[in-house]
This record gives C-alpha cells, structure tokens and sequence, in this order.
C-alpha cells in the first residue's frame, strides 16, 4: 500500500509477491463527457525515471489508480492494472532495479529484480492514461480478460497516442488521444474465446488525426468498429467480420494507407497498376462521414478497398470504393462500441442515426 516514493531521477521497482500495489491516497477519479479521467485532488505515489510493477493481484483500484510521474513503465498483474500519469510516458521494457541491502553488521549487497519487465500485462483489466502528455506504446499491451484502454490527454496540440507494439483485449478496447492516434502496430478485441462477451474496438483523435501503418490491422470477433478523428483517418486494415464499421473524419478525409494504386483497361474497368490489392475494410456494412475526400489526396487512382455486404456514407467531396465482391449501396445502421473508462464503467458511444445511399459534393465512384 503505497503513499509516496520520489525517487527524483532514479528507478523505482514495486513488487508484491503474493497481493496488490495500491494507493492510499483518497484522490478517486471520475470520466469527463469524451472518456478521459478527471480528479480534483491528486498526490502522486512514484516518481522517477523508469517504474516496474509486478503484482500476484491488482495494481491500483478502479477509481483509485496508482498515480505515477515517470519515463518509462512496465507492469504486470496476475488481476487489473489502473495507472494515471502526470505527462509523457512509455510503455517500454525496464530493467531490474537495484538497491543495496545495508546489514547491521556493515556489510552491503546488491538486491535485484530477476530479469526485464516488458510491457503491459494483466489477467483482467490494462488501463493506462496520462493527464497531459503523450504515450508511446513500444512493448505490447493485453488484458487476457478484460478490457484495455490507452488514453493520451492533455491540452491538445501534442498528446499523442503512438502504438508501436500489439495491443490485445479479451474485451472491449479504448484508444484515445486529445491530439492524433498514430497506430504502427495489430490491435485486437474479443480474445478471451467466451461468445456471449463483446469486444468492440473504439479510436478517436479529438484534435488531428487517426494514421495506421498501412499493413497495422484493427481486428475484432465479428464485433463493431468505431474510427473517428477530428481531421484526417488514413486507413491500413479495419476487420470487424460479421460486424459493422463507422469511420468519420470531421474536417479532413478518409484515406487509403496502402499504395495499392488503380489504372483502367480498354473497356473502362479498373485495374491493380501498384502494390497487390489490400482490403482496408472487411465488416457486413461501413459508413462514412468525412468533410473531404474518401480516397487517397483527392486523387483518382487509390480508392478504398473493401469486402462489404453494404455501404453508405456521406463526404464533402468525392467517394472512391473498389469492393471485392457483391455490395449493396444501401442503409447502414448506427454502429454502437464501448468507451472503456480509467475508472472502469463504460459508455456506449454511437452515430446519431442511421445512414442510407452514398452522398458526395462531387464525384461518386464505386466499382466491384
């Protein structure tokens, strides 16, 4: 149970072999209208420059996470993780720690972690996020049964959310940034094998953008998908299965990441010119909204690649579509997902209404 360990520009290694690492402190947290944390009295409990937890139980509480003002972090937990942070910070591979161990009868010897601690690992929940900084996630992140989020905050203008390694749910998944979303790596919802439960994966940017990697891959068990970015949603892989997917770029376009590029034969269908064909969106429906284009820089020759049951959409500009097989240009549905909250309740956050046709304010084009 900790109160407060500053160890200024040092390491810091908390291990609770057989229980929990918690906080003390009574600074609870609440969740403010788009899913972020909010406390009005905060202490921190670690300060320094590299922090590893390892506990048989949980790592902070669900309303009470450890408060922590450092670097770099790894944790592990055979329960939940909860951990708000002041501002930047890595989810990354630290090494042991070592201390002297001071004997009465003055001798000294070095005590130390047995090996690295990598990443984010808990049996139920994964929750981290930070008040006013980015967070890069270079080590991978899963929640074996529970759900995960990973919320970068802040002020707005450089609160990123990169991730860098795999990030992995058994149930619902929240990656939210006051700034952009850059994901390099597989996202992955639903993995805990138990079909009554729901693993929705929801993104937003609130302030830039959402950028994938043009082979990272978002992938659930045939549950929704939900991208939405202030400015531009640059696209590698969304697969919802059986599900639906809703990707919305409030000021900016909806692109294809990939550079699968398209000509045209002699009779006026098109065909691949660039890379071999990707599939950007596998899901029953999609709908989109963007105040710009739905293809790649307003040009012609990269559209999105999809393997659809049904399409609808609305953009500013001009929709590209090149669908794998059968499609019906019709209505789609609201696509509900869960925002997964630091202090663990959820929200369910949706479209405002159904969608039907494919509206464009300039060139509509859509071949199978």
């Amino acid at each position: 149970e900790l109160g407060i360990l500053d160890a200024g520009t040092g390491n810091v290694s908390v291990t609770a072999t057989a229980g929990s690492i918690i906080d003390v402190q009574d600074d609870l947290v609440d969740v403010d209208g788009d899913g972020f944390a909010t406390n009005t009295s905060r202490t921190v409990n670690i300060t320094g420059t590299n922090l590893r937890l390892n506990a048989a139980e949980e790592i902070g509480e669900a309303d009470d996470p450890v408060d922590t003002m450092v670097d770099t972090l790894a944790a592990n937990a055979g329960g939940a993780v909860y951990l708000y942070e002041s501002d930047t910070l890595t989810i990354g591979t630290v090494a042991p720690v070592t201390v002297n161990r001071v004997a009465l009868e003055s001798t000294i010897a070095d005590v130390t972690d047995p090996a690295d601690l990598v990443g984010v690992a808990a049996t139920s929940y994964a929750k981290v996020e930070t008040i006013d900084g980015s967070m890069t996630v270079d080590d991978a992140v899963a929640a074996t049964s529970g759900d995960v989020l990973l919320a970068a905050n802040g002020t707005g203008g450089d609160d990123d959310l990169v991730v860098n390694a795999a990030v992995t749910s058994g149930d619902n998944m929240s990656l939210l940034a006051r700034d952009s979303v850059l994901q390099n790596a597989n996202i992955t919802s639903d993995t805990d094998g138990t079909e009554d439960d729901i693993g929705t994966i929801d993104v937003e940017a609130f302030s830039g953008s959402i950028i994938m990697d043009g082979d990272a891959v978002a992938l659930t068990d045939n549950d929704n998908i939900r991208y939405t970015a202030e400015v531009d949603a640059g696209l590698g892989i969304l697969n919802a299965g059986d599900a639906y997917v809703s990707v919305i770029a409030r000021t900016g376009r909806i692109y294809d990441a990939q550079g699968d590029t398209v000509g045209v034969d002699s009779e006026g269908f098109a065909t691949q010119t660039g890379d071999p064909r990707v599939v950007n969106i596998i899901a029953n429906g999609m709908r989109v909204s963007a105040a710009l284009d739905l293809n790649d820089d307003g040009g012609t020759v990269d559209p999105l690649d999809t393997s659809l049951n049904t399409i609808a959409g609305v953009v500013g500009q001009s929709i590209y579509i090149y669908e794998t097989d059968d499609l019906t240009i019709g209505t789609v549905p609201a696509v509900p997902v869960e925002r997964v909250a630091l202090e663990s309740t959820t929200a369910t956050v949706t479209d405002a209404a159904p969608v039907s046709g494919l509206d464009a304010g300039t060139n509509a084009k859509v071949e199978t």
